[in-house]
């Protein structure tokens, strides 16, 4: 069973932990203002969810809390005319900043998934 929690920090009084689903939450209010973003999955068809290691992608978002660390995968896509390596850059730095200005730690990783490109 994967970890809900993360810990932060610990101190002679206790300790800070921060749950998965706040991550996930900090991380699309990353994605909020960036530019080029069509959508989020918020439920992807188990035929594409199988090419993703057979992983529910409800909310575009996923956590994986480890002992190092925590990484997380967006999976999105992108306005048609827009540079997908510019807006995927532009999401893990802006994930990252969140992920720091709330918790003061570093994600290990943020991984960008460009499922599709929106032509409409």
């Amino acid at each position: 069973m994967p970890a809900k929690y993360y810990k932060v920090s610990t101190t002679e009084d206790g300790s800070v932990s921060v749950n998965a689903q706040s991550f996930k939450i900090m991380a699309r209010g990353a994605l909020a203002e960036i530019k080029g973003i069509c959508k989020t999955f918020e439920t992807i068809t188990p035929s594409i969810t199988e090419k993703f290691n057979n992983k529910k992608h409800r909310s575009g978002v996923e956590v994986e809390l480890e002992d190092d660390g925590v990484v997380i995968d967006v999976y999105l896509s992108v306005h048609t005319g827009q540079k997908i390596v510019e807006v995927a850059e532009n999401v893990q730095r802006s994930v990252h900043e969140m992920i720091k200005n709330m918790t003061s730690m570093q994600a290990k990783a943020v991984y960008v998934h460009v499922v599709d490109v929106d032509f409409e």
